[in-house]
């Protein structure tokens, strides 16, 4: 009996012994271990297919488009100066042989600028361009002066998409670039296709948070 008795208090001597040793197996019996929070990795959203960085060249109508509008400023200005010069004439400005020099020199250089005004917008074309990027939009033209605009996406506050009639004729449109901290706040994108215009004003206004368009 004392022999059992003995062998039942070295039992209770082990088993307190393992469970000062091991902490955690004799939590165990009274909560389970708390999960590790799962941690959210951010979402990176691909840029649109449109800003892989190509260099595109303008619509074909915007060759159109520029012509017609040179055509139409030259020609008012031209009916502006005719009147000019008659009215100079009747009211005994001019004499008539000076008259007629000034009336031939005007025609001449109505003849210039409108020939110039149908062909430069085809030599201009060729130099003109923009490429779209997922952290900015850039441009250029110029034939005789070299022009070159980018524009970081990041000093877009809104933009706009505008389409007069010339434009709507020729299936362009222009978007239109509103910043912050530039020396000019309005950049504008000419001949660009419509659906590409507004799918660009839409992105932008995606990355800026700004719903003004």
């Amino acid at each position: 009996m004392e022999e059992n008795s003995e062998e039942n208090g070295e039992a209770r001597t082990a088993a307190h012994t393992a469970e000062h040793n091991d902490p955690a197996s004799a939590a165990a019996g009274t909560h389970a271990p708390e999960p590790e929070p799962t941690r959210s990795l951010p979402q990176i959203v691909a840029p649109p297919s449109f800003a892989d960085g190509t260099a595109r060249s303008l619509e074909p109508g915007w060759i159109s488009a520029s012509r017609l509008g040179g055509l139409i400023f030259f020609s008012i200005v031209s009916v502006i100066a005719y009147v000019a010069l008659f009215t100079t004439f009747l009211i005994g400005e001019f004499p008539f042989r000076a008259f007629v020099i000034a009336t031939a020199a005007l025609t001449v250089l109505v003849a210039c600028a409108l020939t110039l005004t149908a062909l430069w917008p085809r030599w201009e074309y060729r130099r003109a361009g923009y490429r779209i990027l997922p952290d900015r939009i850039e441009s250029w033209n110029g034939l005789l002066w070299r022009r070159s605009v980018s524009v970081p996406i990041s000093r877009v506050q809104y933009t706009d998409v505008k389409q007069g009639p010339v434009q709507r004729s020729n299936d362009i449109a222009t978007l239109v670039v509103h910043t912050a901290g530039t020396m000019s706040s309005d950049i504008e994108f000419p001949g660009l296709p419509p659906a590409l215009a507004n799918e660009v004003r839409d992105w932008l206004v995606g990355q800026t948070g700004s719903d003004a368009v």
